[in-house]
């Protein structure tokens, strides 16, 4: 199922609040161009996404080397959010494909110096038939949102670090939006700091954590190593 999702099972099992969700494995066979479009299918992941219950979800790649120590890959792949029932497969579709794009392609040459990083992108998709696992989640409607830093990633000091925006993580993450330093409130500061430290524990690492708060809770939606930690 990739790391991403990996880690958000086990954070889920080990009871913090994560966004219900299922994975699309690796060997689950890709839609045709064209398939589901502007229609609903009778299809395994409209029928999974029926089951989720939720109106909208995020679409997310939750690639085998993706978020980990050594390249984190984020926004390398496709992310698409309020993604609803007619527009899944599509996403999905997408999200899938983006992993020979232009930009990942750029990421596997050049982002890392991690040996066999290179070939990133021809070992881990040989075929059509065999590509990255795609993570659906419940989207949450933030009211704040944003990255923790279990350490400070410049300097390596022992302080949580955190940055946070009004409304989706997403704008922060991609840079399309600075860090607010205003969006929190000093409780919300503290439970941030907590949970982040807890899951530093559960996980044994130093972490990068995107969360969001939505009518005052707490959710964790992507744990992952601190690159280069």
């Amino acid at each position: 199922v990739g790391g991403k999702a990996a880690a958000l099972g086990e954070l889920t099992r080990a009871g913090f609040r994560v966004p219900e969700g299922f994975v699309v494995p690796a060997r689950f066979p890709s839609p045709s161009e064209g398939e589901g479009q502007g229609e609903v299918r009778d299809d395994p992941l409209v029928a999974a996404f029926r089951r989720l219950g939720a109106a909208f979800v995020a679409v997310r790649s939750s690639a085998a080397l993706e978020d980990g120590k050594a390249a984190s890959w984020a926004g390398q792949f496709e992310t698409e959010l309020n993604v609803g029932e007619i527009e899944l497969v599509e996403s999905v579709r997408r999200c899938r494909e983006s992993v020979t794009s232009k930009r990942a392609s750029a990421y596997a040459a050049h982002g890392t110096k991690v040996p066999g990083n290179f070939e990133f992108i021809e070992t881990l998709v040989p075929s059509r038939e065999s590509t990255i696992p795609v993570l659906v989640q419940s989207m949450v409607k933030a009211d704040v949102a944003g990255v923790a830093f279990s350490m400070n990633p410049v300097t390596g000091e022992n302080v949580v670090t955190i940055e946070a925006a009004r409304g989706l993580g997403d704008d922060l993450v991609s840079g399309r939006v600075s860090p607010d330093p205003d969006a929190l409130a000093a409780d919300e500061t503290g439970e941030i700091v907590e949970t982040i430290r807890k899951i530093e524990a559960h996980l044994g690492y130093p972490v990068d954590v995107e969360w969001a708060i939505a009518g005052g809770e707490l959710w964790i939606l992507q744990a992952r190593p601190i690159t280069g930690m």
